[in-house]
């Protein structure tokens, strides 16, 4: 593809991210009847974290910047979410720890260029432990997270155990890819 057709799939995407986020910010204020000023920065934060996202991978940028904007996008998204829902952000910070595991699996795939085992498990333990404090954030528990804590405590242990397993399997699924044919199951040479 040429530099000119580049630039004009670029500046296309660029203005659906911008056209996605006014059209939501639209039908909020005119449907929802919230304030604009209440999704505006949000909305805004949406399509520069898009973009910004978009265009450190596709740019090859350090993985540092793939995951700033996607956790700016995603950080943005779920707080004009719940801003349309009236929610309280005292009641949804436990997302941002899953949006922020959700941001860590392309930023560790730019910067190793494949998947690694310790990629996956962070990020999923970050999108773990967000829903898992999701469910006393949004009250779907009937205790206190202080009581579960003090009474199953060594499900830490459990959980921490199922954890280095899965990490175990992934490595050891890469390792004989590696020595079948030297491409790793995600796709990319090892």
């Amino acid at each position: 593809m040429d530099r000119r057709n580049t630039r004009t799939y670029n500046i296309v995407f660029a203005l659906a991210v911008v056209m996605l986020a006014l059209g939501a910010g639209s039908l909020a204020v005119t449907i929802e009847r919230i304030p604009a000023d209440r999704v505006a920065l949000s909305l805004a934060l949406f399509a520069v974290g898009s973009v910004f996202s978009y265009f450190a991978v596709i740019g090859r940028w350090k993985a540092k910047y793939v995951f700033i904007g996607m956790m700016l996008g995603l950080g943005a998204l779920i707080r004009f979410v719940f801003v349309v829902l009236g929610v309280s952000p005292i009641d949804y910070w436990p997302l941002f720890a899953v949006a922020a595991g959700v941001a860590l699996m392309p930023a560790n795939y730019v910067r190793s260029g494949r998947v690694k085992p310790s990629s996956i498990v962070i990020s999923s333990s970050f999108v773990l432990l967000g829903l898992f404090l999701s469910i006393f954030s949004f009250g779907f528990s009937s205790t206190s997270f202080k009581t579960f804590i003090a009474r199953w405590w060594p499900l830490l242990f459990i959980a921490s155990g199922l954890v280095l397993l899965i990490a175990w399997g992934i490595q050891r699924l890469l390792s004989r890819g590696e020595e079948r044919g030297g491409r790793s199951p995600g796709g990319g040479a090892v």
